[in-house]
């Protein structure tokens, strides 16, 4: 039910951002979309955007200041307004840690990601990531499951899976290398 609202008001903040920064001409693609709990009780996503130019940022901006204005009509609250904060920019691999920190051990008094999961106040798709972004990786789900397998077979604490060739491959290619084991003399 959230998920669906969000999907209309993302829209609409689409739109209205293409509108206001029409001589970009082009919008700014979501990359990720991530759900957690609000200790109130209330869902609370993280929207993320590549801004890799001064001119992206700008689209962003003008993406939160229409989501913002469109929030209320549509059931949200407010929208990265916290203590005067807006929306901030942030390197990829300080923005990947910040939201799988909430999602992995649960930060201070936030829901570990198998407690959100179950709240029923979440839509069930927790972390949404663009299949752009999936496509120019190879990254996926599965394939990081395999590559943990991997990982555990190359330990000794699974034995060789049933993988065809293809997919073996894949995985070998997408988890690197054997790890060199230095021996003493």
């Amino acid at each position: 039910m959230v998920a669906r609202h969000l999907k209309a008001v993302e829209a609409a903040a689409q739109r209205g951002a293409e509108r206001r920064q029409a001589e970009h001409g082009r919008c700014l693609p979501l990359l990720l979309r991530a759900w957690e709990p609000q200790k109130r009780g209330a869902a609370h996503v993280h929207p993320v955007f590549s801004v890799p130019s001064p001119a992206d940022a700008l689209l962003a901006s003008a993406y939160f200041a229409e989501l913002g204005r469109l929030a209320p009509r549509h059931g949200f609250g407010f929208v990265g307004r916290k203590r005067g904060v807006s929306e901030k920019i942030m390197a990829a691999e300080r923005a990947a840690a910040y939201l799988s920190s909430y999602f992995v051990t649960g930060k201070r008094e936030k829901a570990t990601l198998s407690e959100s999961a179950k709240n029923p106040n979440l839509p069930r798709l927790l972390i949404w990531l663009t299949p752009t972004l999936t496509q120019q990786t190879g990254m996926t789900m599965r394939s990081r499951r395999r590559c943990r397998q991997l990982w555990a077979v190359r330990l000794g604490l699974l034995p060789p899976p049933s993988w065809s060739a293809v997919e073996l491959a894949h995985t070998i290619l997408l988890a690197g290398a054997w790890p060199v084991v230095l021996r003493g003399p």
